[in-house]
């Protein structure tokens, strides 16, 4: 299973993810979700603010700028073994009370010979937000999990 799509905004998670069957078909699926997700999920993605500021090329030592960025969706992109990535944010705007969305270039994750590769921390801080992903799609949310069933309440 590979996630193509995660969207974390206005208190709804989405996620998008393709399987890979052994035919070479590929079936894609999405949930839309109004759980909140659980606090690790939520910060492995507002980890990312600077390397979103990098990508841009902006100051991403700028505290106030880095105050201002509000990122809410990930999206993946797979040729064979490589993957790459666009990050989406929301930036305030600080003349008036607006936001403006900016999609960042599509970046490589794993090609070897790429000069659009992002850095090894940035590698670092996708897996979790992949693996946080996961959790959620799980059944892992901040009220608890969804699937696991209290064993004496299942007897009675």
């Amino acid at each position: 299973m590979d996630f193509t799509k995660i969207k974390v905004s206005k208190g709804r998670v989405y996620l998008e993810y393709v399987e890979r069957l052994k035919d070479d078909k590929i079936i894609t699926h999405s949930i839309e979700a109004p759980d909140d997700a659980l606090l690790s999920f939520s910060q492995s993605i507002k980890a990312l603010k600077k390397d979103f500021l990098d990508i841009l090329e902006l100051d991403s030592l700028s505290p106030e700028l880095l105050e201002r960025v509000s990122i809410h969706t990930i999206t993946l992109h797979y040729k064979d073994a490589d993957r790459s990535i666009i990050i989406s944010a929301n930036i305030a705007t600080t003349m008036t009370s607006g936001s403006y969305n900016v999609n960042s270039p599509l970046r490589e994750l794993d090609a070897s010979d790429s000069t659009q590769l992002v850095g090894l921390d940035t590698v670092k801080k996708i897996e979790k937000v992949l693996k946080e992903a996961q959790k959620f799609l799980d059944g892992d949310r901040l009220q608890g999990n969804l699937f696991i069933v209290d064993k004496k309440a299942a007897n009675e």
